[in-house]
């Protein structure tokens, strides 16, 4: 038999696991186990935050702002960790998939001023990317440009390649719609020799 640290600890793994394997309605089954043997407001948050993100990648956005929101209610305004940043990001995601740029740009702002001051380069990238993503969308390309080549020298400092390639589309794009080719040309073309 296990104990209930261990089961939860067990449930919360295998729910992670499935998600990313795509085995939604399994993990969605993991996470739920946890959350009746979790033992503090942190654990739940954690199961929501996990539960939030099989909401977006199914489309149920209302469910996944509920979910979102809920936490944040439930904080108080008390905290300002990488978790909280987290769900600001998925507010910010949510947002966007719902139109709301203007929304999203907030959402993605607080999520980075929070992950900046634990200065972890290799977290503040993801919401520097979506936060060009934000401004791009709007044709605020200037911004873009900046937030996505913040992204880039931390992703450079850090090592992910992946990420550069995926930036240095982003700033194709963005120098393409501006109409400054030579520069957009170098992006592509450095994000395809990565």
């Amino acid at each position: 038999l296990h104990s209930f640290p261990t089961r939860r600890s067990s449930d919360l793994a295998l729910g992670s696991v499935q998600t990313r394997r795509g085995l939604l309605e399994n993990a969605v089954e993991s996470f739920t186990k946890a959350s009746h043997v979790a033992q503090t407001s942190q654990e739940l948050m954690e199961i929501e935050d996990e539960l939030a993100d099989i909401d977006i990648s199914r489309g149920r956005l209302p469910e996944a702002r509920s979910r979102c929101m809920k936490v944040l209610e439930s904080l108080n305004g008390t905290a300002n960790d990488p978790q909280t940043s987290s769900l600001f990001t998925k507010l910010g995601i949510i947002s966007f998939y719902e139109t709301k740029y203007d929304e999203a740009t907030e959402y993605f702002l607080k999520a980075y001023q929070i992950l900046e001051r634990y200065g972890d380069k290799t977290k503040l990238i993801a919401p520097l990317l979506n936060l060009g993503n934000a401004y791009s969308v709007r044709h605020y390309y200037e911004k873009a440009l900046e937030s996505w080549s913040h992204a880039l020298r931390y992703a450079e400092d850090v090592g992910n390649v992946h990420q550069q390639g995926q930036i240095h589309n982003n700033l194709g794009i963005a120098e393409y719609s501006q109409g400054h080719y030579e520069n957009a040309l170098q992006n592509y073309l450095k994000g395809v020799d990565i």
